[in-house]
């Protein structure tokens, strides 16, 4: 709201202060008087307030220009020193319905705003800040100046560096600000430097020169043991210090950071493993600043501002440093000439460029717009809705999901990365749609990490904690997860497991898939009670039997490689809550390929297209009678998961010869496949060809072209769990013929009675 809406002093009570002033002036008195308006830098003061703090992830640091850089004495200007950009996300705001950016209206102590009734924008936040700048110290600058006249000099031997420059404490900034009347709006971006992410950032410098990968998950470790020493609890003094001054009906904005980098592929400095565990533990830091900031604000006993954390992962998933649209600057070799200091890389680094620094004002300015009521529409900037395309949704109501996760010795590395990464995206996804999740792990023993809650934030701080060692016990992680829904109501209830192996302990093979049966279907009545979804990258195809033992019926989903767990995760999480996802599984030598909305699946080709926004494609081995995987690419059962909806057409190509088994299945409205169609024994030739559809309708119908001439030889029907029977073709052309046949006659009906009235309108006219 704006000062002149909080304030709500009537007219009378300003004549009546400045009469008051006027008597103490005259009394030699005035320097008590009218504390209400000289208490602030913003003397007079109407239009918002927005001050804005933090590091060099709200200074904008790595956009340029910067205040004052092109000023011949920068060197002694602290908008310059602090690396405060004019393209920086705080000055891209808007506040109370203005039509003018923030860094329009952009003031300081010194020079208040001219016109009252504008928003009044502090820019206070330094590149380089840690808490302690925010809560007590002034920060040092160090530059490169020409020591004869004082001006920033880069790339000099004759250089000097100073460090005697200083940015003024934040926190005693906000306070001369706010006074008594406090501001309307604060914005930061803090903690990162506390941590010393940039320090990780290095580490792969050196990590990289001496091949050493450990470089950075020991700096990635130091980190954390600082943050769990004393940086958290500086972090939150920051906050509530911040919230003090800025006064009860101020709003803090607290702004959570992106992931920095594309873990997909190498690069000259990162290698992709260091890469996904470095925006990792950015997320885990960043679900650590959410939990702050609920700390902070459940304290506040309504004598100071509410924080507000805004998320910023989703807009820059997919536009980490070395993206094709990227967000965020590469590592920047040397330093650039705005560069305080000569350094081997400019500061300029891994932070975000002007589409990052757009990205970050859109996700706050959600957050103000719900703040003032003008965005009621739109999701919180932190919800997940399922990434439906044409797809049906069901309500399953309240949920229960026990989520458990192989740590065993062999998920070290990459495999845990991508676990941590994909099941916190789950547990996202699925605490938006009304479900409760616990959080089981096991290696040699299964331990509960959660039991059940809501807290989408807590849950990912521990799952992306997580360490790996040990052996694997999948019988006693599904112990666990089932003595956590023991105490639960008559929510609808999943367990999700993920391994990437079979057991080296507990139970195993049939007995294992026995146990996972009487978990699902403890009366034996056919229907599971608890559905199980299980997930694998597996070596053997044994393994992906025993987990499609575990799964509930059409609920396992195969990983060819451990970058595929955050969309397989996601598709999970999907159908937990409530996306109906039709399962198609095709095992013979045969190509598949689904095209719908200008996309297309296909198995055929060196590369498969194996994702659309309609669903998916993933290849399992297929098992001999006597359990040994079947060799030859012809072997791979493909499987198609279709979001349900659209009629999709499946075409269907031979390559060799064999025998096609075809089966579709269908979810209820309580989540489970319960209608499977199948299509057995078809026989397959390198000139057959096939079409049917996946749409949930009363039958389906496949059409076969045996010989590859164009005309279909053979047609088989299936319903509702059905085997697939033959329809006589020629019963249905004679059918089409007669059909016509009627259709002629009608006409030729019409036609004749038609001529018929014509000739009889003269003679009626006659008469």
């Amino acid at each position: 709201m704006s000062r002149q809406m909080r304030s709500g002093r009537p007219v009378a009570r300003r004549v009546l202060c400045a009469l008051l002033g006027a008597l103490l002036v005259c009394s030699g008195l005035a320097g008590c008087a009218d504390q209400e308006s000289d208490d602030t830098v913003y003397k007079g003061q109407e239009g918002a307030v927005m001050v804005s703090l933090g590091d060099s992830y709200s200074s904008g640091e790595g956009v340029t220009p910067f205040y004052d850089q092109n000023e011949s004495d920068k060197a002694e200007k602290e908008d310059w020193l602090a690396h405060r950009s004019t393209k920086s996300w705080p000055g891209k705001l808007k506040v109370n319905n203005e039509t003018v950016l923030m860094s329009d209206n952009k003031a300081n102590p010194d020079d208040p705003v001219t016109d009252p009734d504008k928003a009044a924008w502090y820019f206070l936040a330094s590149s380089g800040a840690e808490t302690k700048h925010i809560l007590k110290e002034d920060q040092t600058k160090e530059v490169d100046v020409d020591p004869d006249t004082g001006e920033h000099k880069l790339f000099s031997l004759t250089s000097e560096r100073r460090n005697d420059q200083k940015i003024p404490c934040q926190l005693d900034g906000l306070e001369q600000i706010a006074g008594a009347k406090g501001v309307d709006y604060v914005t930061m971006t803090i903690g990162g430097n506390d941590v010393g992410f940039s320090d990780v950032i290095v580490s792969c410098f050196t990590s990289t020169q001496g091949m050493d990968f450990r470089g950075v998950h020991n700096a990635l470790e130091e980190a954390e043991k600082k943050y769990d020493s004393w940086a958290r609890e500086s972090i939150k003094e920051a906050y509530t210090e911040v919230s003090k001054a800025a006064g009860p009906d101020a709003h803090v904005i607290v702004a959570g950071y992106p992931t920095l980098l594309d873990s997909q592929k190498n690069h000259l400095v990162f290698h992709r493993n260091e890469s996904l565990e470095i925006n990792n533990k950015v997320e885990w830091f960043n679900a650590e600043l959410e939990l702050i900031v609920r700390e902070v604000n459940a304290d506040n006993d309504g004598s100071r501002a509410q924080v507000v954390f805004v998320s910023v992962a989703d807009e820059f998933r997919g536009h980490e440093a070395y993206t094709d649209n990227a967000y965020i600057n590469e590592v920047i070799v040397p330093s650039q000439d705005e560069d305080l200091a000569t350094n081997y890389y400019s500061a300029y680094s891994v932070h975000p460029n002007e589409h990052g620094t757009d990205a970050y004002a859109r996700c706050v300015q959600k957050a103000i717009g719900q703040i003032e009521g003008t965005d009621t529409e739109s999701a919180s900037p932190n919800d997940h809705e399922p990434q439906q395309s044409g797809g049906e949704k069901i309500d399953l109501g309240d949920k229960d999901v026990a989520l458990v996760l192989d740590v065993s010795g062999s998920m070290d590395g990459r495999p845990l990365e991508e676990t941590k990464n994909a099941a916190g995206q789950f547990v996202d996804i699925a605490v938006d749609n009304d479900a409760e999740c616990a959080v089981v792990t096991y290696n040699y023993e299964a331990g509960v990490l959660s039991g059940f809650s809501s807290d989408d934030a807590a849950l990912r701080s521990a799952i992306l904690d997580l360490d790996s060692q040990g052996g694997t016990n999948i019988e006693d992680g599904l112990l666990s997860a089932e003595e956590l829904l023991a105490t639960r109501s008559d929510d609808a209830q999943f367990i999700v497991l993920m391994s990437d192996g079979e057991p080296t302990t507990g139970k195993g093979g049939d007995d294992l898939i026995a146990y996972a049966e009487s978990i699902r279907d403890p009366d034996g009545d056919g229907v599971d009670d608890i559905i199980i979804y299980t997930l694998g990258f597996n070596e053997d195809a044994s393994g992906e039997d025993l987990l499609r033992g575990i799964a509930s019926e059409g609920c396992y989903f195969a990983v060819d490689d451990p970058e595929d767990l955050e969309a397989f995760f996601t598709d999970m999480a999907d159908a937990i809550s409530g996306v109906k996802f039709a399962n198609v599984r095709v095992a013979c030598p045969v190509d598949v390929k689904v095209t719908y909305n200008g996309e297309t699946l296909s198995s055929a080709g060196d590369d498969p297209i194996t994702r659309t926004s309609f669903g998916s494609l993933s290849f399992e081995e297929e098992l001999d009678e006597n359990g040994n995987p079947l060799e030859g690419e012809e072997n791979l059962v493909k499987v198609l998961r279709l979001r349900e909806g659209p009629d999709y057409e499946i075409e269907i190509t031979g390559y060799d010869t064999g025998t096609m088994n075809y089966s579709i299945g269908f979810m209820d409205n309580e989540g489970r496949y319960s209608d499977f169609r199948t299509f057995s024994n078809i026989k397959v030739t390198d000139e057959m060809r096939a079409s049917t559809t996946a749409g949930a309708s009363d039958t389906t119908t496949m059409r076969i072209d045996e010989d590859g001439d164009g005309a279909y030889d053979l047609t088989l029907r299936a319903g509702p769990n059905e085997e697939g029977e033959a329809v006589d073709n020629a019963g249905i052309v004679i059918g089409v013929f007669v059909a016509y046949g009627v259709l002629f006659v009608l006409v030729v009906a019409l036609v004749v009675g038609s001529l018929v009235r014509q000739r009889e309108r003269p003679r009626a006219a006659g008469m």
